[in-house]
């Protein structure tokens, strides 16, 4: 992850604001909204900064941390409502990476093909005839259980996500189009 110099953040300071409570980041200046969206669902802004030789795209999360809090995110950036688009302050939190992967929606494709579940957690067990819920803390598969009823393996996904991983528990437990 690119951290700026001193010089630069102070440079970033004075060409753009951020209203945290739209989530907007805008040009000093003009006063427009500065970037774009990316492919990935996020927003990034093309920072150039000639006299410290700096020409680099910057997604807009991480100067909106910066431009609110006053110092550079050592960390990653967690969404908490999934949605890269949202940089509203209250929506963004400083996560590990491992943190950020936990809140993650359900992914409705895997390789393609659509899941067997729209639950996260949850895949039916074509051998036992049952919907299986599983989740992974610290690289190691949990089984929770097997169930006749897929919201039945969803709960105990949900219980558990909530046992392991706190307050990174994704909001939605259901399948999305974005993944």
């Amino acid at each position: 992850m690119w951290t700026p110099t001193l010089d630069v953040q102070n440079c970033l300071r004075n060409k753009y604001v951020f209203d945290p409570d739209s989530g907007i980041v805008s040009h000093a200046r003009t006063g427009k909204e500065a970037g774009g969206p990316t492919d990935a669902g996020y927003r990034h802004i093309r920072v150039i900064v000639p006299e410290h030789g700096v020409n680099t795209l910057v997604k807009t999360h991480r100067l909106a941390w910066f431009l609110y809090h006053g110092t550079w995110p050592t960390e990653e950036i967690d969404h908490r409502d999934n949605d890269g688009q949202n940089n509203r302050i209250d929506n963004l939190r400083l996560a590990t990476r491992q943190q950020n992967v936990r809140n993650v929606r359900k992914q409705a494709m895997y390789d393609g093909v659509p899941t067997t579940s729209g639950f996260k957690g949850v895949h039916w067990a074509k051998r036992e005839g049952k919907w299986q819920a599983r989740i992974v803390v610290d690289r190691k598969q949990i089984h929770l259980g097997t169930f006749d009823d897929e919201t039945e393996a969803a709960e105990a996904y949900r219980v558990a996500s909530c046992r392991y991983f706190g307050e990174f528990v994704p909001d939605g437990s259901v399948a999305s189009s974005r993944g």
